[in-house]
């Protein structure tokens, strides 16, 4: 997951799709940035593969008109998701 107030965009990454590469590029224009399942602390709550529902909380929660963003997501080749999962 990644956030651009700047940009107004909002990146979803799924599990096994190269979000990590598509995280990496996003990072240099990215305001609000996810972390791993295992580093999630109270001062960064943002999981990589965070549910949409769960990113429009997060804006909403902070006054931020989530309509005005654009929101998009990947997925390299879901028969190989699925065979890797």
């Amino acid at each position: 997951m990644r956030i651009s107030h700047k940009h107004k965009f909002l990146f979803l990454s799924f599990p096994r799709t190269a979000s990590r590469s598509l995280r990496t590029v996003l990072d240099p224009c990215t305001d609000v940035f996810s972390v791993h399942i295992s580093e999630i602390s109270p001062d960064n709550p943002n999981y990589h593969h965070s549910p949409a529902h769960y990113v429009e909380k997060i804006l909403v929660s902070h006054d931020y008109d989530s309509d005005a963003y654009f929101k998009f997501a990947f997925v390299r080749n879901p028969f190989s998701r699925m065979v890797s999962m």
